[in-house]
């Protein structure tokens, strides 16, 4: 007989071989034309102002399916005038994460303010407008001393010392050159007489001399210091031996 058993069985396993790996490869070609999506948005956001310290908290959602670095910038308006723009930090968000960012801003202004709220995300910006009302201000002290304030590529460093026990301090770079990221730090608590090294990371579009401000707040806003310094950055054997200085006091804080 031309066919037997064998050879129809044969015939068969292969007719299902084939039928199988067919499914398998067009099953791949599905998923490998599965779009990506580069999405994302606030989901929830507050602020006090009942303290002379305000703290914006947002939440910021990834909603699309590509991963990505993202980072909040708040400028405040007084009428159509920017009088305060301050940066959070840097973060990753993976498709589905949800991360809370925080940025500080001090007055002790009263009135209506707005605010233009930016997060970028994957070269994206996904932008809102709030409104603000500031009541209460407070008469602030002067308690911090800033020194040894120095410039490197890509961040400041500088010793803060408090008069006072100091809670919750913020450090915020203000009026520093247009298109620059500063971040803010902040220190839960720094006691009478003791002397801390800081450093805040800072990103230029094209480097060159320039000043910003640094206010230094806690206790609500009770205790304000607020200096203007020079960027200019140091170079040669001064360079080198302030860098490791300073790369060692940094190392033994953390």
């Amino acid at each position: 007989m031309l066919f037997g058993n064998e050879n129809v069985k044969k015939i068969i396993f292969l007719i299902f071989l084939a039928l199988s790996l067919f499914s398998i490869a067009n099953s791949i070609l599905i998923e490998v034309e599965i779009p990506k999506s580069l999405e994302g948005n606030f989901t929830s956001f507050s602020y006090d102002s009942s303290k002379d310290i305000l703290k914006f908290w947002f939440e910021f959602y990834n909603s699309g399916s590509t991963a990505y670095r993202t980072r909040i910038r708040l400028d405040v308006f007084n009428d159509s005038k920017i009088v305060f723009t301050g940066w959070s930090d840097e973060k990753v968000l993976m498709p589905g994460d949800r991360k809370n960012f925080e940025i500080y801003w001090y007055t002790n202004s009263t009135g209506n303010f707005s605010a233009r709220v930016r997060a970028y995300f994957g070269n994206e910006i996904f932008e809102r407008r709030i409104s603000l009302e500031k009541k209460n201000s407070f008469s602030p002290e002067d308690v911090f001393e800033i020194k040894n304030f120095r410039t490197y590529d890509d961040f400041i460093v500088f010793d803060i010392k408090a008069k006072r026990n100091a809670k919750d301090v913020v450090i915020l770079p203000s009026d520093f050159p247009l298109g620059w990221i500063f971040e803010q730090k902040k220190i839960d608590f720094l006691k009478e007489g003791e002397e801390r090294t800081v450093a805040i990371d800072y990103h230029p579009t094209v480097w060159s001399e320039g000043k910003l401000n640094l206010i230094i707040a806690s206790n609500e806003g009770r205790y304000k210091t607020e200096e203007r310094f020079e960027m200019r950055k140091e170079v040669g054997i001064l360079w080198l031996v302030h860098f490791l200085t300073d790369k060692f006091k940094l190392f033994i804080r953390a």
